[in-house]
């Protein structure tokens, strides 16, 4: 200390290379610091947090002689332990300077080195406090002449010199190995050096309110990604728009070697114009060569800075356009990216475009995060944890990893799975079932019942959520809603309520396929497209394309209906699950359902119930809470009706095995000691697996297909053939 003999401030540093550019110690306001005296005589000065930490390590007894608050230290000089060693000039500097931001308690001794020309959180702090920000390193990693004896050697690679020197001079006090996040050349993950150039800055100051309001203005998805873009804005500062490189968009400005007046180009045709030039090259070095009268008699050149890259992708979507297509096209309705062009793409476009046009370039912007491996972390060819999308792609098809991607990402990173996109396997399965059921399908006349009232309603409300995740760019609520649908709705529960009315609702069948392949198709464009040129070579839609087809909201929504079918579903899961505890089939029914309910259902909606419960009769008693219980006495009558629904069973596995469709008729005999009472469930049996005749014993024909299986222990034999 200059004012304070044989005291010392004790600092940190994790990169010695920059002590030469040192002109500030940085101190947090409000921590306490002591001073301390050592055995030696000399006195230290440290956070009081760390004292005990630091101390014990080097071992040294000590006396504490004072303790202050940190903002006491506020302006205190200090010598630069490697002042003699230097070729700088300081005006200003060399101060004890204050930040609660940087400065904190966890490492180190609470008294921070400060490089305002070789870091940005350095930079901020002294140019608060007005210190000098010397950068004695040129643009090739060297230490240069004002670093003195460092000069010409690598920033780096000096550090060990740099720890010698301090160590011989008596003032270093403790070195170690220290392990911490440091940015790395992405390329050859050499370091990097943060060095202060002098650059040109859009002063953003002007703009900032403005910016944040737009901001506000613009519709993000999902809805917290604003808030975080509104986070960056509110730390927004000057940009600095230029770039000391070669290749990039010159920056048009000119400056006089006379008067040093400057000049901003507008265009092509005003350097022209300027310059006396017929023919310009606009890039490097052709540029550079370019020289324009100035009015003091001298000549202008152009700065030999390029510009920020952020700056061409910023202004280049509008830029491209005339005055006709951007009055069509501008401000854009959707931008998609990444969400690390929250301080690239998006900061760029909305500064640049507010500057010029005093608004926002777009009205709504979608986030996707980045793609990581299993372990979080981020795929790299290099590390081998890289996988290729035409791998994925060859193995499963593009409609797997669109629709995946398409669920999965929300904005935020995610790790990829592969077995994930196998499990969409299960999706597309369904879809293609569905398909071939609803070609197969026989159409009969139309009727409509409570259920297709229902299933209509939820398609209904389906295409409505689908719409407005695809209108709001909430691709992923659009897959959710359409998964719900195909696999809940229309598959699991719709189609075996219907098992029964197989004609009549045929229609409805492929009226509810063709909108389901309709919201599919932005998200699965290939397999839609495929199975609407099948549907178009069966002349069942009109359209050329399914691309070229309209999803348009429908009526028939109704919210109450959907509501008292909710409560059937529920009440239709606590049957099964009854049915599963006791063990009993669904094929073989029973005599009764009592079941417990707040409300009152409809005879038609205890239709259901019973038929999907298979019990003769549901009854209906008024309870708070939900419960079903079942009448399990068999009757022999309930027991045959049994035997007959797993004997059909039997059959049209065997049907299916012997490669029948759903429309050729059999004939059919069977052999069991329960034939007598099989008699009464003919008519059952006919109808259930296609069967013209049932004979019950010998017939006297000759059958070519035959089963055999149990059934409760019971031994049956049953021969069919298919009726020519």
């Amino acid at each position: 200390m200059k004012k304070k003999k044989n005291t010392f401030l004790i600092i940190w540093t994790t990169t010695p290379w920059t002590l030469p550019g040192n002109t500030g110690v940085m101190a947090n306001p409000d921590v306490d610091y002591q001073e301390l005296e050592l055995s030696s005589g000399e006195r230290w000065i440290l956070a009081k947090p760390l004292v005990g930490k630091i101390m014990g390590q080097l071992e040294l007894g000590f006396n504490v002689k004072e303790e202050f608050k940190g903002k006491k230290m506020e302006g205190w000089e200090y010598e630069n332990p490697l002042s003699k060693n230097l070729n700088l000039k300081i005006k200003n500097g060399y101060k004890v300077i204050l930040s609660s931001r940087y400065v904190t308690t966890e490492d180190g001794t609470g008294l921070v080195h400060c490089a305002p020309g070789h870091g940005k959180e350095d930079y901020e702090v002294g140019k608060e406090y007005g210190i000098d920000m010397p950068s004695p390193v040129d643009i090739n990693g060297n230490l240069t002449k004002e670093a003195g004896k460092y000069g010409g050697k690598k920033a780096r690679v000096v550090d060990k010199e740099i720890i010698e020197d301090l160590e011989k001079d008596g003032k270093l006090v403790w070195k170690m190995e220290y392990e911490h996040d440091y940015p790395l050349c992405w390329r050859c993950k050499s370091s990097l050096l943060m060095v202060s150039q002098p650059q040109w800055f859009l002063k953003i100051s002007e703009i900032h309110k403005k910016i944040m309001e737009e901001n506000e203005e613009t519709n993000w998805t999902p809805n917290w990604m604003k808030l975080r873009m509104q986070a960056w804005l509110g730390g927004v500062s000057d940009w600095p728009v230029s770039r000391k490189r070669y290749w990039g968009t010159p920056l048009p400005i000119w400056i006089c070697s006379k008067c040093e007046k400057r000049k901003v180009i507008g265009s092509i045709e005003e350097l022209k114009k300027l310059s006396g030039k017929k023919k310009i090259g606009v890039h490097k070095p052709e540029i550079d060569e370019i020289k324009i009268k100035c009015s003091c008699g001298g000549e202008m050149k152009r700065v030999p800075e390029v510009l920020d890259v952020w700056f061409d992708s910023g202004v280049s979507s509008w830029a491209a356009l005339n005055k006709d297509e951007k009055k069509k096209f501008w401000p854009a309705d959707l931008n998609i990216e990444g969400k690390d062009q929250i301080r690239g793409w998006w900061n760029s476009q909305l500064i640049l475009y507010t500057i010029k046009f005093d608004k926002k370039p777009f009205e709504l912007i979608s986030v996707h995060g980045m793609v990581l491996d299993l372990g979080k972390k981020k795929m790299s060819k290099s590390l081998g944890n890289f996988v290729s999308p035409s791998d994925i792609i060859n193995k499963y098809g593009r409609d797997y990893l669109r629709l995946y991607l398409t669920k999965t990402s929300k904005g935020e990173d995610f790790a990829f799975d592969e077995e994930e996109v196998r499990g969409l396997g299960n999706f597309f399965r369904v879809l293609l079932n569905l398909n071939n059921f609803a070609n197969q399908i026989s159409v009969g006349k139309k009727k409509i019942e409570v259920e297709d009232k229902w299933i209509l309603s939820r398609l209904a409300n389906t295409i409505k959520e689908v719409k407005k995740g695809y209108d709001e760019a909430r691709f992923y609520d659009s897959v959710s809603a359409i998964e719900k649908f195909v696999v809940n709705d229309f598959s699991k529960t719709y189609i075996p309520i219907v098992r029964d009315r197989s004609e009549e609702t045929g229609e409805l069948k492929k009226e509810i396929r063709n909108e389901i392949l309709k919201m599919l198709a932005p998200i699965c464009p290939f397999i839609t497209e495929r199975l609407w040129q099948e549907l178009k070579a069966l002349k069942e839609v009109k359209e050329e394309s399914i691309h070229l087809s309209l999803l348009e909201e429908r009526k028939g929504e109704d919210k109450e209906l959907e509501k008292e079918f909710a409560l059937v579903l529920k009440v239709i899961e606590l049957g099964l699950s009854e049915r599963d505890k006791q063990k009993i089939g669904l094929k073989w029914p029973l005599a009764k359902a009592s079941v417990c309910l707040e409300e009152n259902l409809k005879k038609e909606l205890q239709e259901i119930i019973a038929r999907q419960l298979n019990v003769k009769k549901v009854e209906v008693k008024k309870a708070k809470e939900i419960s079903v219980v079942l009448d399990l006495k068999q009757t022999e009558e309930l027991e045959t009706e049994g035997f007959a629904r797993e004997i059909a069973r039997n059959i049209q596995a065997g049907r299916k095995n012997a490669g029948l469709v759903k429309n050729d008729v059999i004939e059919i005999q069977i052999f069991s000691s329960l034939n007598e009472r099989l008699k009464k469930q003919e008519e059952f049996l006919q109808e259930r697996v296609g069967a013209k005749k049932v004979f019950f014993g010998t017939s006297g024909k000759n059958f070519d297909k035959i089963l055999n299986f149990k059934v409760k222990e019971i031994d049956f034999e049953v021969k069919f053939n298919k009726l020519n």
